[in-house]
């Protein structure tokens, strides 16, 4: 990693860092982190002594995979809030709709899942008050109709698909919780 110093008062870091921790640093007064990696959770909070704090634009958030399926998760848990502000997560295609909450995706407590396939890839943009002029986004990924479970990876057998008035789950493993979504997201 390299750290450009020009004075011990101020530090500029452009190394493509996902953390930063300065909290042990009590003589800066200026601090330049943008065009890293940083996100929500992973920017440092303001110094009431720092007279300087220069923290966007920063790089696109890289999600895990390139390919999602429908209700599969994406887990962003650790964006969801900081310094007591919730964040705000707006997700939209590559050409520019903006997707619908119980329509196109499902969220619960910073997890998504989406609900029907997109004909474009998709990315969000995500703010936060604690951090006023950032807005981060995603790498692209596309979302594909789920078309089976791997019998190897869950020993759980769900079933008929679809269904009208009963459901039989078969399961190895003792079920904790069931959580039924229709296709619109209403649980």
């Amino acid at each position: 990693m390299v750290v450009l110093l020009t004075s011990p008062e101020y530090l500029n870091f452009k190394v493509e860092l996902a953390k930063l921790d300065l909290s042990a640093n009590d003589s800066l007064l200026q601090v330049k982190c943008d065009s890293n990696y940083l996100s929500i959770a992973s920017l440092p909070l303001k110094d009431d002594r720092w007279t300087t704090y220069l923290y966007y634009p920063q790089k696109n958030i890289v999600l895990s995979k390139q390919e999602y399926e429908t209700y599969e998760a994406v887990d962003l848990r650790s964006q969801v809030a900081r310094a007591g502000k919730n964040s705000t997560f707006i997700w939209k295609t590559i050409s520019g709709n903006t997707l619908v909450e119980g329509t196109d995706f499902a969220e619960s407590s910073g997890v998504f899942a989406f609900l029907k396939d997109q004909t474009d890839s998709v990315y969000f943009e995500i703010t936060n008050e604690t951090f006023p002029d950032l807005i981060l986004e995603t790498n692209q990924f596309t979302i594909l109709t789920a078309t089976s479970i791997k019998e190897s990876a869950v020993k759980t057998y769900v079933f008929p698909n679809p269904f009208t008035d009963i459901l039989i789950i078969e399961s190895v493993e003792p079920v904790k919780q069931i959580e039924i979504f229709s296709v619109s997201g209403v649980k």
